[in-house]
């Protein structure tokens, strides 16, 4: 019995023995990391850390983002300036947040928008670029010329170096297809959300001027999430950042509205949907994660310029050239999206050209048919009965 109990000791010292090493190695090991550049690493992910108790299907390392068909390209690991200069990387264990980027035009001004969520801590492995120019048997292959098509995509750039993934429309799709594309390749995944951003924007973390609060833009990306799920929020169906510039999307509440109406293919079809959401009993929710500035223009060199150092000279230029470049896209007095169908030579292409504002137009009138009205956010579908009157009283007007 005697020897026993002195087994039991001394096993019992060795364990403790053990705890204490390992805790020794761990505070020796963060000791480490304060002294050196890695700090910034650790520090942004003990700031997120909390995130993930609310998080109980998360995966470490988080897998990368996938789809399947042969129209899903898969990016390998980003290599070289990106991961020299991002000054805060993803945590070791994080949650998925597929992150779609449809692409029609204008491949600088994508090119920017994928280095911009990158550089504020966006994972690569979960960008996917949706290749919507409708000549993808030409991109591929890197037969468009760059300079001369609006609707040049360069696969290896996105795949190779910055290890974003694309997936290609196999036909050109209009606005709310894309949507519906976007929402049914979620369906598909089993993703219980997922994130779309435009591809004319910038985003960035808030400039303050303590330069501890530049949190990374990606942080109040999983600030959101915390935040709406510490506060037990159920009924939402799209979280804006700064309007639908970027959009969290809940794939189950999608599924209760229905499709977007392809019958409205571009304007104002947001304004059908989320009027759809609105009488379903579903909120669209805002949420500040940062900066995000809607351009038209493109950063002379934006690999180097979209990886300042924090807080430094060249972030705040940085800052102040991306809000010129915005005002700018606001004052253009050819219109503010004329930039999507711009070619080389200047000249407008023409797939946004006469028939493309055609469209439009036919998209208005059908949803003024649909609801009655011009107005953007209304509260019921209008009558047969009261759509007849509307037309009867516009016909005799004139």
């Amino acid at each position: 019995m005697f020897q026993r109990k002195r087994l039991v000791l001394c096993l019992m010292s060795a364990v403790a023995v053990l705890a204490g090493t390992f805790s020794a190695l761990t505070i020796l090991q963060f000791e480490t990391l304060r002294n050196t550049d890695s700090l910034k690493i650790a520090a942004a992910s003990l700031e997120i850390e909390d995130y993930f108790k609310f998080q109980p299907t998360i995966q470490c390392p988080p897998p990368r983002v996938s789809l399947p068909g042969p129209f899903f390209y898969l990016g390998r690991a980003p290599h070289g300036f990106l991961n020299q200069s991002r000054e805060i990387p993803p945590p070791r264990c994080r949650p998925s947040t597929p992150l779609f980027i449809p692409f029609t035009s204008q491949f600088c001004l994508l090119k920017q928008t994928v280095l911009s969520y990158i550089a504020e801590g966006w994972p690569a492995s979960q960008i996917i670029v949706v290749d919507n120019t409708g000549k993808p048997s030409s991109n591929m292959p890197a037969t468009i010329p760059y300079s001369d098509d609006h609707s040049f995509l360069n696969y290896s750039l996105l795949l190779q170096e910055y290890g974003v993934n694309i997936y290609r429309s196999p036909t050109k799709q209009t606005f709310s297809q894309t949507q519906n594309l976007l929402i049914q390749l979620a369906r598909a995944q089993g993703w219980p959300s997922f994130y779309q951003s435009h591809q004319d924007i910038v985003v960035r973390h808030r400039n303050e001027s303590d330069r501890r609060q530049h949190h990374a833009f990606y942080q109040g990306i999983l600030q959101e999430s915390r935040e709406r799920v510490a506060a037990a929020e159920t009924k939402w169906a799209i979280t804006f950042f700064h309007y639908d510039w970027l959009s969290h999307v809940n794939v189950h509440a999608a599924s209760h509205i229905g499709l977007w109406d392809t019958l409205i293919p571009w304007y104002p079809a947001d304004c059908d949907y989320y009027s759809r959401l609105r009488m379903k009993g579903y909120q669209v929710l805002d949420f500040d994660a940062g900066d995000v500035f809607d351009v038209a223009s493109c950063l002379h060199n934006p690999e180097k310029q979209l990886f300042p150092p924090r807080g430094s000279n060249e972030d705040m230029d940085l800052h102040h050239e991306l809000q010129e470049i915005s005002r700018s896209k606001t004052k253009d007095t050819h219109g503010r999206n004329t930039w999507q169908g711009r070619n080389g030579d200047g000249s407008l292409s023409e797939d946004f050209g006469g028939r493309y504002q055609t469209l439009v137009e036919a998209g208005r009138n059908s949803y003024r048919i649909k609801w009655g009205t011009n107005r953007c956010y209304v509260s019921s579908p209008v009558s047969s009965w009261t759509r007849w009157l509307i037309g009867l009283i516009r016909r005799a007007i004139g």
